[in-house]
């Protein structure tokens, strides 16, 4: 049975609509099921959050030394660590990005849009080709008003593919920040889900790994 079978046989089994897609970067394989169909991002999105800010520092507009404030203002439930911490913290803007992404904080997340823009995020998106993937608002949980969007965000498969074949392969701000996201993503702490079959080390290019 070829992996896209058994791709389309998981699926069929799921009692729901799943979109795939995947790509080996050494063999250039890669396995596509409703890759251009839109779903909600839940926190895929903070990814994209990430680059801008990379992209923001590459460019001058900030730094990853620069510090903020916590603050009620930024304050929402789920996931994440500073919500437990008291006003006043002042964490860098890695500091930040880091708990975004290795347990994804919502509250770090809220404090990056914020510092970044929104419209940059989403301009971000633009720039890299993924005009199907937008964040449509800072994290809440709150009752949405009349025409907002109850959803965080939208993407499809293969915009979530094509961002992350930029990040492995160093295009998507430049080599250097490119290494450090992934070092940042590396770290997830979160392993349960597709995490949990792959090796303790994987090189996203060569595709080699190691014990």
């Amino acid at each position: 049975m070829s992996l896209m079978e058994q791709v389309r046989r998981i699926a069929g089994n799921g009692g729901g609509t799943f979109g795939v897609a995947a790509k080996n970067l050494s063999t250039g394989e890669t396995v596509r099921l409703h890759a251009d169909d839109i779903f909600n991002t839940a926190s895929v999105i903070k990814v994209l959050v990430m680059v801008e800010l990379f992209r923001q520092v590459d460019n001058g507009s900030v730094s990853l030394e620069e510090r903020m404030a916590l603050d009620d203002q930024y304050r929402v439930s789920g996931s994440g660590v500073l919500n437990e911490f008291s006003s006043g913290l002042l964490p860098t803007l890695h500091d930040l990005c880091t708990a975004m992404i290795i347990v994804s904080d919502n509250v770090a997340t809220n404090m990056l849009v914020t510092r970044l823009g929104l419209d940059a995020v989403n301009e971000c998106a633009i720039t890299l080709g993924l005009r199907q993937t937008c964040l449509n608002r800072l994290i809440s949980f709150a009752p949405v008003g009349p025409g907002e969007s109850k959803e965080l965000g939208f993407t499809t498969p293969d915009e979530m593919l094509r961002l992350y074949e930029g990040l492995a392969r160093g295009s998507v701000v430049r080599s250097g920040a490119s290494a450090e996201m992934l070092r940042i993503l590396s770290r997830q702490h979160y392993r349960a889900s597709i995490p949990r079959f792959l090796p303790d080390t994987y090189d996203a290019v060569t595709g080699r790994a190691s014990r």
